[in-house]
């Protein structure tokens, strides 16, 4: 932090300290005290002030949480998906602003934050999947208020949410697949080939929404996953994949028969109301032109009505891809490129269950052959 002085009148200095910049105007932040004395004796009192600042002690700096909270968000906005700001949003106003909003950023202390998490978890019943959340908002936007100047230290950064242990995935058998895919073709043609197109490739729900014809490529059986469709309060909005990525993925005969097979009807239903089906015209739409896509939460919510007792969420079906080919040998890096994953440790993490009977079969092929 730095500081300057100038000379008002004789033995009178304005004292100037550079806070930092303000996040919505992009101008410098400072604080300025009068001092009467020597020279001398205001640089002394601008080292004292800087010190106080720098520590919190200055009296009137009461710069609220809620401030900076929303502050960050509004840089943060164009940044993150609209999945992803409407929850930020709803926990910040639910969870994080009533407790500690209206706390003032040089009070706001590690102690405060682990009580908070652990009231959250013991007092509320959050999971500690949702209270890590709420932790990663706050460790964000006070990361960004040591950038700004508005505060010297990363309370957070020292803070202890609850442990996550990773939840085993179960997903759907080999018969539950063919019974759900057979219960969605019966439902309604198009909607039976986006479930079979989700076994098949293992491609997020918003992913699917976001395919386009010109992503297949029926000469080289490869599908391009480019975008995705995330739901939002006025609807649904085409965005980046969640890692922000593309990536391609090669499909059996049989989906890419299909694909083409559902094309052409598209094609033919377009025709009789004399429309053209262009090339960044959705694989999945209820619309003739086909430029709106399925909304995500029609997808789950269709999905529900299949199987509405057999406990199978849409993404187990996700999970039913990356289980299978790993227990058919399938190596990590290529399951992990199919799913989208930013790194394979993250597949690792998720599938290690899987991985493990594997290492189990190893060891049984290697005893049969020492017997």
């Amino acid at each position: 932090m730095r500081g300057h002085m100038r000379q008002r009148s004789k033995g009178v200095w304005e004292i100037i300290i550079d806070v930092g910049t303000d996040p919505l105007t992009g101008r410098r932040r400072q604080r300025s005290r009068s001092f009467h004395g020597t020279k001398r004796e205001a640089q002394r009192e601008m080292r004292k002030l800087i010190d106080d600042i720098e520590h919190g002690r200055l009296t009137g700096t009461e710069t609220t949480f809620s401030s900076l909270l929303h502050a960050w968000l509004e840089l943060s906005a164009d940044a993150l998906s609209p999945t992803t700001l409407r929850e930020y949003r709803r926990l910040i106003d639910k969870r994080i602003g009533p407790a500690l909003g209206a706390t003032p950023l040089i009070k706001l202390t590690t102690t405060m934050l682990d009580d908070f998490y652990r009231a959250l978890t013991t007092e509320v019943g959050l999971a500690p999947a949702s209270v890590r959340q709420i932790h990663s908002i706050i460790r964000r936007c006070l990361k960004q208020g040591v950038k700004w100047g508005w505060i010297q230290h990363n309370v957070a950064a020292n803070a202890t949410p609850p442990v996550l242990r990773q939840k085993r995935v179960s997903p759907p058998s080999v018969e539950e697949i063919r019974e759900l895919v057979a219960a969605a073709e019966e439902q309604n043609p198009m909607f039976g080939l986006l479930v079979r197109l989700a076994i098949a490739t293992g491609l997020r729900r918003g992913e699917l929404c976001g395919l386009q014809w010109a992503d297949v490529d029926q000469t080289r059986n490869q599908l391009e996953v480019c975008r995705a469709v995330a739901a939002t309060p006025g609807g649904a909005a085409v965005k980046s994949t969640k890692t922000g990525h593309t990536r391609r993925l090669s499909l059996d005969d049989d989906t890419v028969d299909r694909l083409a097979s559902h094309r052409r009807a598209a094609e033919d239903a377009a025709a009789l109301a004399h429309i053209r089906l262009e090339p960044d015209a959705f694989i999945f739409s209820h619309a003739l032109d086909a430029q709106t896509p399925l909304h995500p939460d029609n997808v789950t919510g269709a999905f529900r009505r299949l199987r509405p007792n057999q406990g199978v969420r849409f993404h187990d079906l996700r999970h039913a891809h990356a289980t299978q080919l790993l227990a058919r040998g399938v190596d990590i890096p290529t399951v992990s490129a199919r799913l989208g994953h930013a790194n394979s440790s993250t597949t690792l993490n998720i599938y290690a269950h899987v991985l493990d009977a594997n290492d189990r079969a190893a060891a049984d092929v290697i005893g049969s052959l020492l017997a």
